[in-house]
């Protein structure tokens, strides 16, 4: 039977290639995002990868009063969701953000709370049908503070620990949660960061590693994979070494 599928900002790069690997085992899809040409594109996409069925909602999503319609309007849809992906965010320059108050709150805002209050909303959901799998993407950002992105990094941060917590809740009432955490991704979001790193990976490594791993209910994904052995040293460097590192 095809996956019924829920993507919050599914017109980011790595959504979508998550997004096409379910697309050739003939998925349903309900799409949110705040473009409508952007979305209008995806779902052409991945029809033509094989999606049986694409429904689009268009939605500001740091617009928290209007997350309960989405709730609303995804239920006209699916009698039952298989997969949540909640994969929108910003990524603001630090060396602007770190001095701007309103940037920093804005980068939280964007990267934290508006996840948790959508979490919290389609938990109920998953937490009723008592099945299914909610992924979550994070950062590796969030493993750490470091001078080059800590204001991102603390709402990547607060947001893993958030859903390590769900995950403990769901997992009791027969839901999974995946908790993705990418390293450096070449997308549009990083191109204008003007990210040079032999570390950069191509969305469509990431967003197959995220479909595989929700399809197969784990738990933790840092992708690509070797972002978990690099974070492990990141976190033991000893704060007397670390802080005169610039990282």
């Amino acid at each position: 039977m095809a996956k019924n599928i829920i993507v919050i900002g599914a017109t980011s790069a790595i959504a979508l290639h998550a997004c096409r690997y379910w697309a050739k085992e003939n998925a349903n899809f309900f799409l949110v995002a705040r473009d409508d040409l952007k979305l209008s594109r995806v779902k052409e996409d991945l029809i033509s990868f094989g999606a049986t069925r694409v429904v689009l909602h268009k939605q500001d999503l740091l617009d928290q009063s209007a997350h309960p319609r989405i709730i609303e309007e995804a239920s006209k849809c699916f009698d039952k969701v298989d997969h949540l992906l909640v994969a929108h965010g910003t990524l603001l320059d630090q060396s602007q953000v770190a001095g701007n108050v309103e940037m920093a709150m804005s980068e939280i805002h964007a990267n934290y709370l508006s996840q948790v209050s959508l979490l919290i909303l389609f938990s109920r959901v998953f937490v009723t049908q008592k099945e299914g799998n909610i992924g979550v993407i994070s950062s590796v950002a969030g493993d750490r503070g470091r001078m080059s992105n800590f204001v991102y990094g603390s709402a990547k941060g607060g947001l893993s620990v958030f859903c390590e917590g769900l995950r403990n809740y769901l997992y009791h009432q027969g839901v999974s949660l995946t908790l993705i955490k990418p390293g450096m991704v070449a997308t549009p979001m990083t191109q204008s960061l003007n990210i040079q790193s032999p570390l950069l990976a191509k969305p469509e490594v990431v967003g197959q590693e995220i479909a595989k791993g929700m399809s197969r209910h784990r738990k933790v994904i840092y992708t690509p994979f070797y972002w978990r052995t690099v974070m492990f040293i990141i976190r033991h460097i000893p704060s007397f070494l670390f802080d005169r590192l610039k990282l």
